[in-house]
């Protein structure tokens, strides 16, 4: 799957989120989360607080969405998990086996948004390449940091979800 693609399915799903939240896909495609899960007790902890705000359990989010290229990194979605009725503890004990080991590198985040500004440079992706460049701007003086959802994405969409490698979560269907 080409990166234009994972992008095109998003915007598909969600069509008013903005550039901060693809950079905040490829951010998660690459380098993971491994800023939510320092220590188990907490992970736990966080995610039980998360799931108890998922209450509208019949939403139309994907149980899991792809949002690496090379398909090997996705988001599962928390309220279709809870749906599902999946085992908590089982996805925080597979967290914990992703967290430390991101997938990619800074290098593969900088390659990939290069070519996000090549797709909107080129009109095939529905931003402004001067908000692009903005927003290029600010991440690259803070070294490529990770970042939040916009504003408008986290009003509209509510998104819950935890980071896992495809393998990962096959793993975690299987016993469920």
């Amino acid at each position: 799957m080409e990166l234009m693609e994972v992008i095109a399915f998003q915007i598909k799903l969600r069509p008013l989120m903005e550039i901060q939240d693809v950079y905040k896909m490829l951010y998660q495609a690459y380098l993971g989360i491994g800023h939510l899960i320092a220590d188990k007790g907490k992970a736990i902890n966080y995610l039980t607080s998360e799931l108890a705000t998922c209450t509208d359990h019949a939403s139309d989010d994907l149980l899991w969405e792809n949002i690496s290229p090379n398909e090997t990194v996705g988001r599962i979605n928390l309220r279709p998990f809870l749906h599902h009725k999946m085992d908590r503890d089982a996805l925080v004990r597979k967290l914990m086996i992703f967290a430390p080991n991101p997938p990619g590198t800074k290098a593969d985040l900088i390659s990939a948004w290069e070519v996000v500004g090549a797709l909107i440079e080129q009109s095939k992706l529905p931003f402004h390449y001067s908000a692009y460049q903005c927003f290029t701007s600010t991440v690259v003086a803070q070294d490529f940091p990770v970042m939040h959802h916009s504003q408008n994405y986290s009003r509209l969409y509510k998104p819950a979800y935890r980071i896992l490698s495809t393998e990962l979560y096959h793993q975690l269907r299987k016993q469920n």
